[in-house]
């Protein structure tokens, strides 16, 4: 179940982020301090973009795919008020955001952005068909040379920012779903190119979503606060049902999309 963790110190805003998100340590409930970034509703990322990143992550763990550990962060006031004197507007975003804030745990020291060319080991290939995989039946088009929101440490990848997929407007006259046959793939996405035309290990990704049932998908859903727009969360829960009863179609347009 997804923790609940409290603020009690502020590091400063993360530089490069649309969304602004803040490093505080935090504390668990067994008084273990760890460093999350904090993101909030008035930062660029309305409730939605909450409850899109907070699936997004509960769905990529969930899939077997290494992503940051998602938490909700309780700001006391009291830390909001002294957090104007070192950054106003800080406090102030963070007074006109919805409670909780969402939160990922930092995945630790040694983590750099992803850039191309692409280390050419087996299991960094197979890690990003996969990741490129996820992105398409998210819908997530933020993942690219402009802005990876993708993170390597040796041979491990690690998937961060989620806020702008499962994006559902628009879709089936703007856009279509990944099992339409008139889908067509984000030929922008930062790992295209470099997987086209080669073999797609597909095989483990594919198992794990058709695991991703009315009763998992439930119990992901059911992490979203009640402060958040359920609304969206409503919308998510019946694009991603739609997906798994059409998974192999799905399956079927990607793999034709990169042959």
């Amino acid at each position: 179940m997804l923790e609940t963790v409290t603020a009690h110190r502020f590091g400063g805003i993360a530089q490069g982020g649309a969304t602004e998100p803040a490093m505080m340590g935090c504390l668990n409930s067994r008084n273990e301090e760890l460093d999350v970034y904090v993101k909030f509703s008035s930062n660029n990322c309305p409730s939605g973009g909450l409850v899109r990143d907070l699936i997004g992550c509960l769905v990529a763990k969930f899939l077997g795919l290494r992503a940051g550990t998602p938490v909700l962060v309780d700001v006391p006031l009291d830390l909001i008020d002294a957090i104007r004197l070192v950054s106003p507007s800080s406090s102030s975003r963070m007074q006109q955001s919805v409670s909780p804030a969402f939160g990922s745990i930092s995945l630790g020291s040694g983590y750099q952005l992803f850039q191309r060319p692409v280390p050419s080991s087996h299991s960094i290939r197979d890690q990003i068909v996969e990741m490129w995989a996820f992105d398409q039946l998210i819908m997530n088009p933020d993942r690219s040379d402009v802005k990876p929101n993708c993170l390597i440490k040796g041979e491990n990848l690690a998937l961060i920012d989620h806020e702008k997929s499962l994006s559902i407007a628009g879709l089936g006259f703007l856009f279509f779903p990944p099992w339409d046959h008139r889908w067509a793939p984000d030929f922008r996405h930062l790992v295209h190119e470099t997987i086209r035309g080669g073999a797609l290990p597909l095989a483990r990704i594919k198992d794990a979503w058709s695991r991703l049932d009315e009763t998992n998908l439930s119990g992901i859903c059911a992490q979203v606060p009640r402060t958040w727009d359920q609304e969206i969360t409503k919308e998510i829960k019946a694009y991603l049902s739609d997906l798994h009863s059409n998974l192999d179609q799905a399956f079927i347009n990607i793999e034709k999309a990169m042959t």
